[in-house]
């Protein structure tokens, strides 16, 4: 053999590639998976805007213009007078429970959607005043 043949001979020898691919079990992949549940989608603003001093105003002028519906009406025209500022909202936060609690009834079923959304604006103003009050809520 001369060189030459000794050459193509060595390169023709075929070289494995390291296998890319380890399989791993389920609980591996579990493990592997990082799941980041502090993401939130949207920004959560922590002051009112639109000129208002509390959530539950702002909430308030909100659901006036989307919702029309005469229990709505009924249950804003009641809140507006004790919402118009967060001082005002804590002097007055068992009426205004009272009135929320009250205006949820299934007959009333238009008026939900911003009674809720009042809830929860809320719960974002009065915040520790709210908790001796939530078993009532979950009552309901």
């Amino acid at each position: 053999m001369s060189d030459t043949e000794e050459e193509v001979q060595v390169s023709k020898v075929k070289v494995r590639a390291p296998n890319r691919h380890k399989f791993k079990t389920l609980a591996e992949r579990i493990n592997e998976v990082d799941v980041d549940v502090y993401r939130r989608v949207g920004k959560v603003c922590s002051t009112p805007s639109h000129g208002a001093t509390c959530f539950v105003q702002e909430s308030l002028a909100e659901w006036r213009e989307l919702n029309a519906a005469r229990d709505w009406l009924d249950v804003e025209r009641k809140l507006r007078p004790l919402a118009q500022s967060l001082p005002l909202l804590l002097h007055h936060k068992q009426q205004v429970l009272d009135v929320l609690l009250s205006s949820l009834r299934p007959q009333a079923a238009l008026s939900l959607p911003p009674v809720f959304g009042l809830l929860v604006a809320a719960a974002r103003d009065l915040q520790e005043e709210l908790v001796p009050h939530m078993p009532a809520v979950w009552a309901r």
